[in-house]
């Protein structure tokens, strides 16, 4: 293996063009002003982090100091890093700047390994379709890991688009008797429901449109929405009963 890790200069007469990330944060003018002073009395006392794509320096880390002084014509140096070391990147960002749900869905959308892209195209894909619901959200509905650490790590994956979608549209009519069907918790516990052998969505909505006396419920646990969601489904239900999951009995 070859090293991913090595030192180089970048100044206006590099062969290769220096890009921001679409998903970094804004450069601020102001900051770029205070940088550009200083380097003109110091010089450059930092470097900057880029990751060296074909055709040009992907600006990993370092924005206002590559602005500042590429707009004073100096020379700054660079660690360049390759793919394999962007993982360590994704921590020191989200250190730094404290990444979004929207940064790291962007982040590995253009990582190099295409199982990576492919997936979290498909969450920016969807996110277009649907915008009334968050990354957290459509994490959940579409695929796997649904912690929130192995979605930063890169290793979310889609299940069942198909599948998915018809959930969304599951999930838009309950809004209107479940005004936090939206949410990542209550869709934690839905999808067990929606995906059930057993789950008719119309007898669903035939519950929830009737009296049917059950306490809706706001809770920071899924299995409290998953008891409440059984409990509806079964009401005045003498025989057909549906047990989603043994826990939530």
């Amino acid at each position: 293996m070859g090293e991913t890790i090595k030192i180089i200069n970048l100044n206006g007469k590099n062969k290769k063009k220096v890009s921001l990330l679409s998903y970094n944060r804004p450069v601020n003018k102001k900051l770029v002003n205070k940088l550009k002073a200083s380097m003109k009395k110091y010089g450059v006392l930092s470097s900057v982090t880029v990751y060296e794509d074909i055709n040009e320096y992907k600006l990993v880390d370092g924005q206002h100091r590559w602005t500042a002084a590429s707009e004073l014509g100096l020379t700054i140096p660079a660690i360049s890093i390759s793919w394999d070391a962007m993982n360590a990147m994704v921590e020191m960002n989200t250190i730094q700047v404290n990444w979004s749900l929207d940064n790291f869905v962007d982040f590995f959308s253009v990582h190099a390994n295409p199982k990576i892209k492919m997936a979290y195209n498909l969450l920016k894909s969807k996110k277009e379709d649907y915008p009334h619901l968050t990354y957290s959200s459509l994490s959940k509905i579409y695929g796997k890991p649904n912690t929130g650490e192995a979605f930063k790590a890169g290793k979310w994956r889609a299940i069942d688009v198909t599948g998915g979608d018809r959930m969304v549209s599951y999930l838009d009519d309950l809004k209107q008797y479940l005004p936090y069907s939206h949410s990542a918790r209550f869709i934690h516990a839905y999808k067990t429901v929606a995906l059930h052998g057993e789950y008719n969505h119309k007898r669903m909505m035939k519950k929830l449109k009737s009296n049917h006396g059950v306490s809706i419920l706001t809770s920071s646990n899924p299995k409290n929405y998953g008891i409440m969601l059984t409990k509806i489904y079964n009401f005045k239900q003498a025989k057909n009963l549906v047990m989603f999951k043994a826990s939530w009995i």
